[in-house]
């Protein structure tokens, strides 16, 4: 029901609601994808509470009326890409880079010079390249 989800937190929202509702399995992507949109969305949302303050002559220089006690969808966003993305790719940076290197060919020449071959302004440059 709509206010056992408004109790719900983000996590659990996401968990339990919108993915089942829409058929797909969370994954750390999603939070990037849907960035763009729910920052334009908060955006538009802010601007019409302001507007609506401003329609009511409510006081918007009052601590209550900024006030949120509830996490917002881009601060929980940004958490979960804090939490699992940036780890995720920095571990895959570091250790993609350390085992290229560790290979025992890691420094040998590619065996087909023209696979990295280029040309420019039709010249062609030889561009050396090694498996790492």
């Amino acid at each position: 029901s709509r206010s056992s989800a408004m109790k719900m937190t983000p996590e659990e929202y996401v968990l339990q609601v919108l993915c089942p509702r829409t058929g797909t399995v969370p994954q750390i992507r999603h939070a990037l994808a849907f960035r763009r949109s729910i920052d334009i969305w908060t955006k538009e949302c802010d601007e019409l509470k302001k507007e609506l303050a401003e329609t009511s002559k409510e006081d918007t220089s009052t601590p209550a009326y900024n006030a949120t006690t509830e996490e917002t969808a881009l601060s929980y966003l940004d958490g979960v890409v804090k939490k699992t993305l940036l780890p995720m790719l920095q571990d895959t940076a570091v250790n993609g880079t350390v085992s290229a290197l560790e290979r025992p060919d890691a420094f040998d020449p590619v065996s087909s010079v023209g696979l990295y071959n280029t040309s420019v302004k039709g010249q062609k440059l030889k561009v050396d390249m090694c498996a790492a």
